[in-house]
């Protein structure tokens, strides 16, 4: 994976600098690398006692298929919608409402 070295070292010296992990200020709890998007989950080991809770929090609900009750609620609020192929005008406004120029943010700490 190719990124930029100096991301990382610019998101890392801005938490230390502002000691985001101990801070009251932020909600970090690690330090930012400018990499992974604050993913706090990533490589933690679970103990057997969250595991278990996780697992009784799940008992009774359904994350299997679906039942054909359930499709058929669906397919029932879907009838009457144009799902199917689209018009030629309809094709045309969405792709104009696609090159629309989009508004550019930036960032007050990267502008120097």
């Amino acid at each position: 994976m190719y990124y930029d070295t100096s991301i990382v070292e610019v998101a890392l010296k801005f938490s230390f600098d502002n000691n985001i992990v101990e801070s009251k200020e932020w909600a970090n709890q690690k330090p930012e690398n400018g990499l992974d998007g604050g993913d706090t989950n990533s490589g933690k080991k679970r103990t057997q006692e969250t595991k278990d809770k996780t697992s009784a929090s799940m008992q009774g609900k359904n994350t299997g298929p679906r039942s054909q009750e359930t499709k058929d609620k669906i397919s029932a609020a879907k009838k009457g919608k144009n799902t199917g192929p689209q018009s030629e005008e309809h094709k045309a406004k969405r792709s104009a409402s696609m090159r629309k120029p989009k508004s550019k943010c930036i960032c007050p700490h990267c502008v120097n």
